[in-house]
């Protein structure tokens, strides 16, 4: 395999919970993508609510990962005020960018927040050229590729089409075009569109023939169900085409997931070997490169996913004294799920109770009907959640502080942070005063001041005050943390308050009810003679511009 270069494209991990971000972030994941309650195409993961989202993105952004919100679902009217007031939030907090479907909200996200990112989400649709420049010219600054996208058309693209690119390389697939299937909505009401899929393309179907013969090669299979997605060996591909950003599917999927599938592409980045029996083990689902290489549906689908689960071999199955029993050809852990066979051809599972060294022996009960000689897989390995949970997070980038508080009579306290030659000042809203009965001592300073976060290291710390003053702890405590706020926007932690020259054309008022605006009419024609067909009075607020009119 080719020399890869660990820092040419960015991996984009899953985070559907708090525990999988962690998991992202110990895996060493570039950036993550998360949703919001209501307002993500995964409605059943445990997304975030905007009271730990702020603490989320933080901890990203200490530790220089984005954070990229998903809004990609389709958007109510009377959801726009709502997903415009978070979208608010969220960017003061920091996110990153937004992963976006519905063009209205895109272009409005973009005309208020000038200076943050719109990615156009998978569920666009966009497979070709013609898309992803007209996102371009929407203002999206990256393209989440169809996962239906071939390899000559991802070229293409990436020759003529000056915008990020970003696909999928692992984990779960859709039957249909993305964004396009309407299947779990029409047969229970529940949308893929506003994150609420069903996936009953993972169930059983059998198809007829003409005359409404059932063919027995295709009575009650899974004709609808997809192999999962994975590109483990094709990323050299995928760099020489000026990939971006690599995504790995699974908002809905266990932390060990996360942890395992990054850490395995990481490793891949780095041009070393991984223990693909580990992928395996995280995700139960047979393997395909998709429809990037041109595969031909027999590639993609898994007529017996519910039969053909994918795992490593850890056993196989003996007969000992008239029972049967299970043979360990490797060391396998309490906690672990195993894959059984039994003498109907039918499949269950079972979790161990303990571990088992190689060539140890389990009779039980539950595996007395195992079929003679089948192999045992293993679906789930406890191992990997174990060291999930003893690898520590990074320590968040430290940074090197000096401070300075001057207290005067009849001036308001300062308090000044000096971080690599930027000077940060910040003052109390009240006047010093004589105290009357308890004056603050410079113990009392620093005690409230130095109560800085565990990754600010304070150097110097000098404090000139008069003698016998007084104020509140509660304002050197807020002079803390405006200070803080000061380096955070600084260092581009967090962001102030949404300000743009056009944000205007919304209103934020009360809920589910949206104003309506005068608009101004902006009407490009590409010859100067039109103008005579235009009703100035209807349009009175008419912008004429004259050039080439575009289609």
């Amino acid at each position: 395999m080719n020399e890869i270069k660990r820092d040419s494209i960015e991996i984009l991990a899953p985070a559907g919970s708090i525990e999988s971000l962690y998991a992202a972030l110990k895996s060493g994941a570039d950036a993550v993508y998360l949703g919001i309650t209501n307002y993500g195409a995964r409605a059943f993961a445990n997304n975030f609510d905007m009271e730990n989202v702020e603490q989320a993105i933080q901890l990203c952004k200490e530790r220089n990962v984005k954070v990229y919100i998903t809004f990609n679902t389709l958007i109510y009217d009377k959801e726009f005020i709502d997903i415009i007031e978070k979208a608010v939030k969220l960017y003061e907090f920091g996110a990153d960018a937004f992963i976006v479907q519905d063009i209205g909200l895109a272009v409005t996200l973009k005309t208020i927040f000038s200076d943050i990112d719109i990615h156009a989400s998978t569920q666009m649709t966009i497979y070709n050229s013609l898309g992803a420049e007209f996102l371009k010219n929407y203002g999206f600054s990256r393209v989440i590729l169809a996962r239906e996208i071939t390899l000559e058309e991802l070229e293409l693209i990436s020759n003529t089409v000056d915008i990020e690119k970003e696909i999928f390389i692992h984990g779960s697939l859709c039957i249909c075009l993305s964004g396009q299937c309407l299947m779990s909505s029409f047969l229970g009401g529940r949308s893929g569109n506003r994150g609420k899929c069903a996936q009953p393309c993972r169930k059983t179907y059998s198809v007829l023939d003409r005359n409404g013969n059932c063919i027995d090669k295709l009575s009650k299979k899974t004709i609808l169900s997809p192999k999962d997605l994975a590109l483990t060996y094709d990323l050299n591909v995928l760099r020489k085409l000026k990939i971006d950003s690599v995504k790995i599917e699974g908002r809905m999927k266990k932390p060990e997931y996360v942890y395992q599938v990054v850490k395995s592409y990481v490793k891949l980045l780095k041009d070393e070997t991984i223990d693909e029996n580990l992928l395996s083990e995280v995700s139960n689902r047979n393997f395909t490169k998709g429809f990037l290489f041109n595969l031909k549906s027999k590639d993609y689908i898994d007529l017996d996913s519910d039969k053909t689960k994918i795992g490593s071999t850890v056993g196989v199955a003996i007969e000992i004294k008239s029972k049967k029993a299970i043979k360990f050809i490797k060391p396998v852990n309490k906690g672990d799920t195993l894959h059984l066979k039994n003498e109907r051809n039918r499949f269950y599972q079972i979790t161990l109770t303990q571990n088992y060294e190689e060539n140890q022996i389990l009779t039980d009960e539950k595996i007395s009907d195992l079929l003679l000689n089948s192999k045992i897989l293993r679906l789930y390995n406890e191992s990997i959640r174990d060291k999930l949970l003893k690898t520590k997070l990074s320590m968040p980038d430290t940074y090197k502080v000096n401070l300075k508080f001057t207290g005067k009579v009849n001036f308001p306290a300062k308090l000044e942070a000096i971080y690599q030659n930027n000077i940060f000042e910040v003052y109390s809203k009240s006047i010093l005063q004589k105290a009357k009965s308890s004056p603050v001592s410079e113990e009392n300073i620093k005690n409230q001041i130095l109560k800085f976060p565990q990754n600010y290291e304070i150097g110097k710390f000098d404090i000139e005050i008069d003698e016998n003053i007084f104020i509140p702890l509660k304002e050197l405590n807020q002079m803390r943390r405006d200070i803080l706020t000061q380096i955070k926007l600084f260092l581009g932690q967090i962001r102030t308050t949404v300000k743009s020259e056009n944000q205007e054309i919304f209103t934020f008022c009360s809920k589910n009810e949206i104003k309506t605006h005068k608009l101004k009419i902006n009407l490009e024609i590409s010859n100067s003679e039109w103008i005579e067909f235009i009703d100035f009075k209807e349009y009175p607020d008419r912008i004429i511009k004259i050039g080439r009119a575009h289609v």
